[in-house]
């Protein structure tokens, strides 16, 4: 017969999510003593009023932050630490007092992971913002091994990356630092040429697309940067369709196809479309012709790029828009990427 202790973690998982809180949590340990190894963790990190050390922190090794609003939703008892009078006190505050105590309840949380290893941050517009979680993590002297974040570019991240070297998967989706241009291509600058070559040692899964097209993309006159490791074993970026040139020697997915065969153990070579600044959102039929037109031009390119003969290793796919391109032998002797027919 199946016990609690037999269990899978995906099952446990929902038995505690069917609990809500740490009252619930409580509560199940006191039905099932079989429960009491397994929930003594969770119980330990929600009851803030325990004189304990908190345990949960000797075993988390990833943490997910999801910033989708300026409110605290739901059971508020995780976060509070007086129950359900706290948590009526953090509904009734401003925007920029839950930001304060968000940032303040960060800091004091991750201070107790230190076995953390990966961390995912997701925000959007007119959101909690996630600044806080870079700048506690330097101060905790933190080092992540792998890092996703679908949020805004903010310096204190760069500065969080730049202040240590060994992550090997790295994935900045939709970079976007600020309105000004300036700020923007400074920030994206010291990512590639100061911080990029931190990592370069232990980089196997690199991800930087831009949200709009601008610094962020791949270019020819950074195409180079991303050169950073034998490790290396994806790349995903966006190109600029200004800088897609049909009919010249190098352009930026041309350079950025050069830069991917001279390294050994890369398998795949992504690229994507970034929004247009000079249509944006509003043009309508202008602004959705923006992205198939791109997408266009990059498999063309694709289809067209010469592979290097003297390649000492296998050439790596070519993904475009999630079209997968392998290389084949033409009819002319010579490899070019084909679509992938399986």
């Amino acid at each position: 017969m199946t016990n609690i202790a037999s269990l899978p973690v995906e099952l446990l998982f929902m038995v505690i999510e069917e609990a809500k809180c740490h009252r619930g949590l409580k509560a199940l340990r006191c039905v099932n003593k079989l429960l009491t190894s397994s929930l003594e963790m969770l119980c330990a990190l929600s009851d803030s009023g325990s004189q304990r050390s908190r345990p949960i922190g000797l075993y988390v090794q990833c943490l997910i932050i999801r910033c989708f609003g300026r409110l605290f939703s739901g059971p508020g008892a995780l976060l509070s630490s007086n129950g359900d009078d706290d948590s009526d006190m953090l509904r009734k505050m401003k925007p920029d007092e839950i930001q304060r105590e968000f940032d303040e309840r960060l800091l004091k949380a991750l201070g107790s992971l230190k076995q953390l290893k990966s961390v995912q941050v997701f925000s959007g517009f007119d959101c909690l913002s996630p600044s806080s979680v870079w700048s506690s993590l330097l101060t905790h002297q933190i080092s992540l091994t792998s890092l996703i974040v679908w949020a805004k570019t903010e310096k204190s991240l760069m500065d969080y990356l730049n202040s240590y070297s060994g992550i090997q998967e790295l994935r900045i989706h939709r970079a976007w630092a600020s309105s000004d241009t300036t700020v923007d291509r400074e920030l994206a600058e010291y990512f590639v040429e100061t911080v990029l070559p931190r990592h370069q040692q232990t980089l196997r899964d690199l991800t930087i697309t831009a949200a709009e097209e601008g610094p962020w993309a791949a270019a020819r006159w950074n195409s180079e940067r991303y050169e950073v490791g034998e490790e290396l074993r994806s790349v995903e970026v966006s190109v600029n369709s200004e800088e897609v040139y049909p009919g010249v020697d190098e352009d930026a997915v041309t350079s950025m196809l050069s830069v991917a065969h001279r390294l050994r153990n890369l398998r795949c070579v992504s690229f994507c479309t970034a929004e247009s600044k000079r249509w944006g959102s509003s043009w309508g039929w202008l602004s959705q012709q923006h992205e198939p037109h791109t997408i266009a031009l990059i498999t063309q390119r694709v289809l067209n790029f010469g592979i290097p003969q003297d390649s000492q290793h296998e050439s790596p796919n070519v993904e475009v828009d999630g079209q997968v391109y392998k290389p084949k032998l033409g009819e002319d002797g010579k490899f070019r990427y084909s679509p992938d027919d399986v």
